[in-house]
């Protein structure tokens, strides 16, 4: 329950400091001597937090616990239109986003496939919460935007679509090697060791 509690913590500080991170995320590379080519390719995408706090963490919690995750998430998801990279984006896809409810629906397809992977992490290899927070993100926006696509009747990617989904996997990879470690704590935290060293230690 404590893990459970900490978990909906972080889902709603995802959701309010998701852009705000994003900012002081990009100050701190350009401080540390990041390139400006660097900085401009990144600049492409978006630091999506809350989809790679939810893939990530759906690797800790039992089915049925990544199910509510994934309402919870999504439901955010939509409210935010988190996809929205600017009224172009929708045009070149026909002008329909994927409608209030898709993201409920996609969170909980795709966090199946991605929980699938948890007797891995269970196992000791931490870094498939990492590769789950960026791989998640990348078919999440894939997905979103075929759906949007579907509903105008025609599939084309336009100019520099990857790109974006290429820089925002980026982000949600960065974001996940911070997120990881606070999830293991947590974990820790809660009472359930690291997680990951009793195979048979269900938060």
């Amino acid at each position: 329950m404590i893990y459970s509690g900490l978990l909906v913590v972080a889902v709603l500080a995802a959701y309010l400091l998701q852009d705000a991170v994003a900012s002081f995320a990009g100050a701190a590379l350009a401080i540390c001597g990041v390139g400006p080519a660097a900085l401009e390719w990144m600049h492409h995408g978006r630091l999506l937090l809350l989809p790679a706090l939810f893939f990530a963490a759906c690797v800790t919690v039992p089915f049925p616990g990544m199910l509510a995750l994934a309402f919870a998430c999504g439901f955010l998801w939509d409210c935010s239109n988190a996809l929205v990279w600017g009224p172009e984006f929708y045009l070149l896809a026909g002008g329909e986003g994927p409608g209030f409810g898709a993201g409920p629906i996609l969170f909980g397809l795709l966090g199946c496939v991605v929980h699938g992977v948890r007797p891995v992490f269970l196992a000791g290899a931490r870094v498939v919460a990492v590769v789950a927070g960026g791989l998640g993100t990348f078919l999440l926006l894939l997905c979103e935007y075929l759906w949007i696509s579907f509903r105008a009747g025609h599939f084309a990617f336009p100019d520099g679509f990857w790109v974006k989904v290429g820089c925002s996997t980026a982000w949600a990879v960065v974001a996940s090697l911070a997120i990881v470690p606070l999830l293991v704590a947590g974990l820790r935290a809660s009472g359930h060791g690291d997680g990951m060293s009793q195979p048979w230690n269900r938060p």
